[in-house]
């Protein structure tokens, strides 16, 4: 520090090359003082910092000038009134707008700072500089950009401003801060877009100390109005106001306990808890000690932007669930569930529940008495499910059927001999089954499913069902007991089941399946005999067909109708070879057959079409006749576009009997 006088004291000039202390660092002070030219007993005083760094306002190499008169007035008080220039404060704080007044007295001072519709007024008594009671009025927030940085990564506040009362209180050790505050109409975006608000309202009594180990706060008040985005959670909330209260430590690095929070949105959701993140703001544990959720209001204010990434958009729900959670080490350790009333319904009919009643209980490493679960209706892709329960129980990590239960299910049943689901797995939850199904009525299948009226009743088995993240697996396969014959299905894998575009893959293997009954559903003309056959590498995309290698064969002859000829005629893009004439066919409904073969490889929107025998001019064989009158279907179509197939089996199923001429 220097320090000089001219003659007759009319110019002060005061050099400090650094302070650091007190929650600041300072460095390049210069101020002035002289008297004023033509004014009797002021003084000009002429100030100016080169580098100011405050943490607590995040504040890094701060320019400030300020040039001002210094007089007395009436009451023999000191007052100071200036303009100041502020250059490289976070969010443009105070700029170059920004008048300074002050005025001293002899116990005290008081600073007023003001720029339009923003004031800060701050007393400090002058035997304690460092005790300072900050009073606050349309403050904007961006001039809080710093402060926000250091909770929030890279802020950019474009709207909203904070009034209140703050006391603070500063020494070597520590900087002390409480009040109570009004925040206004918050609009930012933080952290690439991860974190942002809009029109955010928020009051309360606060409290921070701040030293070299960490920064402790608390915060209990309101949170009203605005929308709330950090992460895949999505908010919109209350004009009435939730209760908010936070309390925690920041440590340095970044590294965040929150030791208690609290939110509690009166009729809609109330949650206590714990949280920490380690100091790239990852999640390191989650304890939700109590939550209570109204599942219809709750899903829509809180849980809309989550249900959008898991396709469960528009998601209904009603009824009350309540419980408690605690994860870890990345890793679920234990939660509890209960539910009352609970109605779920998904807006593109993929699932629904009605109901909804019991309670789950599940833990890591020990043992939970059973719990029931259960319901009065319930829905899958449109099949109806009657009412059953669940006894469960958490045994070993996993969450397992106590006992074999069996569903009501399309005037049969649908038995669970086996089911174990393990919660904690990673990011894709495991669930294994054991499925039977008996006496499914075949024509009200058909009619939940918009199929053709089948007639008949289904039953099979699924050995071992496997529910991995997004993928369900059936290892073992499927059978299936149809038209009085079996359809095995292997290798079966569904992705994203309940996603806007599930896809499926399965191998088909068909054994004598009567085709009687199964032409006469389809309306595709009778065949009589029974039908063997593959279905290799099929692929579905959103339900429809992209890939497969079909052979359909039939085993030991039997007799087509009129109408089957014309149409697998037409189908192999074929005509009739050999035997009896068109013009005398109109004297026989049906006629005997040796063998039918048909072959089809659809790759690319192409079918590659094949038959029996080959015959003259690269043509393949479809039906080979038996006895007289004797037919012969031949194909001559190898590569056909697959809508165009699909178009001729439509036809073909909705056509009339032909007209023989």
């Amino acid at each position: 520090m220097a320090f000089w006088a001219g003659s007759g004291l009319a110019a002060v000039h005061i050099d400090v090359r650094q302070i650091d202390g007190w929650g600041l660092k300072l460095s390049g002070l210069q101020m002035q003082l002289a008297q004023a030219p033509g004014s009797k007993g002021a003084l000009r005083v002429k100030l100016q910092v080169a580098r100011l760094s405050i943490a607590a306002l995040g504040w890094k190499r701060v320019r400030i000038q300020v040039d001002g008169l210094l007089v007395r007035d009436h009451t023999g008080r000191w007052v100071f009134n200036a303009p100041v220039r502020v250059q490289g404060a976070p969010g443009g704080a105070l700029g170059t707008l920004t008048r300074l007044d002050c005025r001293i007295d002899a116990g005290s001072a008081e600073i007023t700072i003001t720029r339009q519709r923003t004031k800060i007024v701050a007393t400090l008594p002058l035997e304690a500089p460092l005790h300072v009671l900050w009073r606050l009025q349309s403050v904007p927030v961006r001039w809080l950009q710093g402060l926000l940085a250091l909770v929030l990564s890279q802020p950019k506040v474009t709207a909203g401003t904070v009034s209140g009362m703050v006391a603070m209180d500063s020494d070597a050790q520590r900087l002390r801060l409480s009040g109570r505050a009004r925040l206004q109409a918050l609009t930012l975006e933080a952290s690439a877009g991860k974190v942002a608000s809009e029109k955010l309202s928020l009051a309360g009594d606060f409290r921070i100390v701040r030293d070299a180990a960490a920064t402790h706060f608390d915060f209990d008040g309101n949170l009203r109005s605005g929308q709330l985005l950090a992460g895949s959670f999505y908010a919109k909330l209350p004009n009435s106001g939730a209760v908010l209260h936070l309390q925690g430590t920041q440590y340095p690095g970044g590294r965040l306990h929150l030791t208690h929070f609290e939110y509690q949105d009166t009729g809609v959701l109330v949650v206590q808890g714990s949280l920490a993140l380690n100091a790239r703001r990852q999640l390191r544990t989650l304890r939700i000690r109590h939550l209570e959720a109204n599942l219809g209001r709750a899903m829509q204010r809180y849980v809309s932007g989550w249900l959008a990434q898991t396709g469960l958009s528009g998601l209904q729900a009603a009824g009350i669930a309540s419980g408690h959670l605690q994860w870890s080490a990345g890793h679920l350790q234990d939660f509890a569930v209960d539910l009352e009333n609970v109605d779920l319904a998904d807006v593109r009919n993929r699932f629904a529940v009605a109901d909804l009643n019991g309670g789950l209980r599940w833990k890591k490493h020990f043992a939970t008495q059973p719990t029931t679960l259960g319901w009065k209706a319930a829905s899958v892709y449109r099949l109806p499910l009657g009412a059953a329960k669940l006894q469960l129980a958490s045994r070993s990590g996993w969450l397992i059927l106590e006992h074999p239960t069996s569903i009501p299910l399309l005037g049969g049943h649908l038995g669970i001999s086996r089911l174990k689901w393990q919660p904690d797995a990673g990011k894709s939850p495991h669930l294994e089954a054991s499925l039977n199904f008996r006496n499914i009525d075949l024509a009200t299948l058909a009619g939940a499913l918009d199929w053709p009226a089948f007639r008949g009743k289904l039953g099979g088995a699924v050995p071992e069902l496997l529910w991995r993240g997004d993928q369900i697996i059936l290892n073992g396969g499927l059978s299936a007991h149809l038209f009085d014959g079996f359809v095995d299905v292997t290798h079966l894998q569904l992705a994203h089941p309940f996603g806007d575009t599930p896809e499926l893959g399965a191998d088909l293997l068909l054994r004598g399946v009567r085709l009687g009954p199964m032409t006469r559903v389809f309306g595709f003309g009778e065949i009589r005999g029974r039908l063997d056959g593959t279905i290799k590498g099929l692929r579905l995309v959103a339900w429809k067909p992209i890939a497969f290698d079909a052979e359909l064969h039939t085993v030991g002859g039997g007799r087509i109708s009129q109408r089957a000829i014309k149409n697998l005629t037409e189908i192999g893009g074929g005509g009739l070879a050999g035997g009896l004439q068109a013009a005398i066919l109109r004297l026989f409904s049906s006629f005997s057959y040796k063998h039918i073969r048909l072959s089809c490889k659809l790759v690319d929107a192409v079918c590659t079409m094949g038959g029996g025998s080959p015959v003259d001019g690269g043509g393949y064989t479809i039906v080979q006749g038996s006895g007289l009158p004797y037919i012969h279907i031949v194909g001559h179509q190898r590569r056909v576009d697959w809508p165009t197939l699909v178009r001729r089996l439509r036809a073909a199923t909705r056509g009339q009997s032909p007209i023989i001429r």
